[in-house]
């Protein structure tokens, strides 16, 4: 689906894919421009595992880089044919292993002054409703909790002087203490939410169950009925043998410290942005964090498989979030006034059509885009996707919208089904048309899922 995604909008993009089949694994790369409705190669190369810092042991990695001729060949050709393109996007050809990891936008934004987004492996754009621009903002400092609640504190204000957000702030233990002896007292558009409501009273001693964390209740009952617009969550991160978790303790409102850590998957932190509606989905990783590849990991396994927009943001780099800022104004904008986010310390996943106002091209349209041609493309053909339109209901989606244009908050139940439907429209159009049966199954699951988002528009509208 990426490579329809290139082809449809016509994107400037550094195609990269890990070789493990040959003799020498390597990693091969291909800078590819449009000139007109025609792609251009511009180059390729082939680079040693041990220019990004990958071991051919699969070990998870500590450390990753762009290797160095790499970010000249990028810069280079982008100077000389990129034209008017408003970006660069990268594309990673699964399975790539820990590429994602790699800081790929610290050094390439840095060497051609250009934003770089991440082509993500989904349509259509997610559906979002609502006035106001709501986040839930979770902060959980291991090592470090006069720093979170500093940072906590910067960034929400940022958010709501960059685009009159409000924030629901879920802090650890450690993190609320300094908020206190901070002061300032609460605030309408900030509500900090206390870490010792996330038990009952008298339950404070018995430990959550192995693996499993009071966080996920905790921020549901605190958000009661307001679906948030995005979920961003601040914490450290570490590896179990391959696999990037993030770190928390069992109960927030208890002592912190990495030995009563337990860990949460990518997984885990969708299903709760879901729980709560958030269309957004961002990572910030601070600067006690043990391991920042893990949690530039997650956030790409995550942006790849999602409809919605998916950041990561160094807040070590970003300490008052004004990157992070940014990349939520963006996301919101659907006027297309707000330029492309530009800053080292971002990754984004975001579909192509979150960029329609700034990409040069003329827009075309989505319902008409047909299967990949390029010579460029290296993966098989990709069918036609259905138009998103036949299989969800937009003008459902739509009445939503309107329904909620003039409100603060939508419901929670509201968000949350529109984040099952987009997901499951998501799936349907990454399959692609399928042949006798399974053909006569997707179609069903199409109306199915067309039917469920007219009756929550129904429902949500107050209409018979």
């Amino acid at each position: 689906m990426a490579e329809l995604l290139i082809e449809t909008w016509r994107l400037s993009v550094l195609r990269v894919r890990l070789e493990v089949a040959l003799e020498q694994p390597s990693v091969h790369s291909d800078l590819t421009v449009y000139e007109g409705d025609s792609p251009r190669r511009l180059w390729t190369r082939v680079d040693p595992l041990e220019g990004f810092g990958l071991a051919r042991d699969r070990v998870a990695p500590s450390r990753l880089a762009v290797p160095h001729a790499l970010v000249e060949a990028v810069a280079d050709g982008l100077e000389r044919r990129l034209g008017r393109q408003a970006a660069l996007w990268l594309r990673l050809v699964p399975p790539y292993g820990y590429l994602g990891g790699v800081p790929w936008e610290r050094e390439l934004v840095a060497a051609t002054d250009l934003p770089v987004l991440r082509v993500p492996d989904r349509l259509p754009v997610a559906t979002d409703a609502g006035r106001s621009w709501t986040v839930a903002l979770v902060v959980n400092a291991v090592e470090d909790p006069q720093w979170a609640a500093g940072h906590a504190r910067r960034l929400a204000a940022t958010l709501r002087d960059r685009m009159a957000a409000e924030v629901d702030l879920f802090p650890d233990a450690g993190t609320a203490r300094h908020l206190d002896a901070a002061g300032g007292g609460p605030q309408g558009w900030l509500r900090v939410h206390d870490p010792a409501a996330a038990a009952p009273a008298g339950d404070r001693q018995d430990a959550a169950p192995r693996g499993r964390t009071r966080w996920a209740d905790w921020i549901v009952e605190g958000l009661g009925r307001r679906a948030v617009r995005a979920f961003h969550a601040v914490s450290p991160a570490a590896f179990d043998g391959e696999q990037p978790l993030i770190a928390l303790p069992p109960d927030p409102g208890a002592p912190g410290g990495w030995d009563r850590c337990v860990f949460v998957t990518a997984e885990d932190v969708e299903r709760l942005a879901d729980r709560v509606g958030a269309g957004l989905i961002s990572f910030g990783s601070p600067p006690e964090n043990r391991s920042d590849t893990a949690t530039r990991v997650m956030a790409d396994a995550l942006g790849q498989r999602r409809p919605g927009p998916t950041v990561y943001c160094d807040a070590g780099d970003d300490p008052g979030g004004d990157a992070l800022a940014w990349a939520h104004a963006f996301a919101a904008d659907a006027t297309g006034e707000t330029p492309v986010p530009r800053a080292p310390s971002l990754f984004a996943y975001l579909q192509p059509e979150h960029v329609q106002q700034n990409l040069a091209h003329p827009w075309p349209a989505a319902a008409a885009a047909g299967p990949p041609t390029s010579p460029v493309a290296e993966e098989a053909p990709l069918p036609a996707p259905p138009a998103p339109g036949a299989l969800a209901s937009p003008e459902a989606g739509a009445s939503i919208q309107r329904t909620f244009a003039s409100e603060d908050h939508v419901p929670t139940w509201v968000a949350a089904s529109e984040r099952f439907v987009d997901r499951a429209v998501a799936e349907l159009v990454k399959r692609g048309p399928a042949p006798g049966a399974g053909g006569a199954y997707d179609a069903g699951t199409a109306q199915a899922l067309a039917d469920l988002r007219d009756l929550v528009a129904r429902h949500a509208t107050g209409a018979p």
